[in-house]
């Protein structure tokens, strides 16, 4: 990995190692392959600055360079091309990613994307429930959207930009929606400390959890349910 411009971290290669299971994480024998593959991969360990490890026996994760293409259309594009490179079975593993930066591929600007999947039984669930008003009643100003966390209000822009995109095709230019969504889920999957008041969460995978949020409000709006009863999946 290697930091932009910007100071974000950014994915330029991969390897997966292999490894016997009778080797214990921790062991001396598994510290002296861990060094060696890293070593060989990326010359000397005083450029490694970076360590991270993933606890799912079975992850996989692919970097993608995926053309810029509009946004509604980025995520349709990229599970494709990851199912390209390595088909996914949905009934057995669930999909994410996640957007590094721009590059530029023999001069094309596209989007450098790590894509990873897990076994369903590597994940936990996310129960989703939520209250939308009719479009005909909508505001002027976001602050109407209210989100909610085992029952705790918070502050998240992704999920109410997300809340805004499942209402798009309903409301008028300039008009924001009234909802109410709550969420309930493993606090070990939140990030509690970006806001000195603890209003403001970040969220392991915001980018899928988004998506189901807008998907699901999408879908109560066109079935005029008004209401959301969903449980999902995420990757820990």
């Amino acid at each position: 990995m290697t930091k932009t411009s910007d100071g974000k971290l950014l994915l330029v290669d991969q390897k997966i190692v292999k490894y016997s299971d009778r080797i214990a994480k921790g062991s001396g024998e598994f510290n002296d392959i861990l060094k060696s593959s890293l070593t060989a991969f990326a010359g000397s360990l005083d450029d490694c600055d970076i360590w991270t490890m993933i606890s799912a026996s079975e992850v996989n994760v692919q970097h993608l360079k995926i053309p810029h293409v509009p946004k509604k259309q980025l995520r349709n594009v990229i599970y494709w091309a990851a199912k390209k490179e390595n088909p996914i079975d949905e009934k057995e593993v669930v999909f994410d990613y996640e957007i590094q930066g721009d590059i530029a591929d023999q001069g094309i600007p596209k989007h450098s994307v790590m894509v990873y999947t897990v076994p369903r039984s590597e994940v936990q669930k996310v129960k989703i429930t939520g209250y939308l008003l009719n479009p005909q009643i909508s505001r002027s100003r976001k602050k109407d959207i209210s989100i909610f966390i085992n029952r705790r209000y918070i502050k998240n822009y992704k999920l109410i930009q997300a809340v805004i995109d499942g209402y798009h095709s309903f409301l008028m230019v300039g008009k924001y929606p009234i909802a109410l969504i709550h969420l309930e889920m493993d606090p070990s999957l939140l990030d509690v400390n970006v806001h000195p008041q603890k209003y403001e969460v970040k969220f392991v995978n915001e980018s899928i959890l988004a998506y189901h949020i807008e998907t699901y409000v999408k879908q109560a709006l066109m079935e005029k349910t008004h209401q959301i009863p969903e449980t999902i999946n995420t990757i820990i």
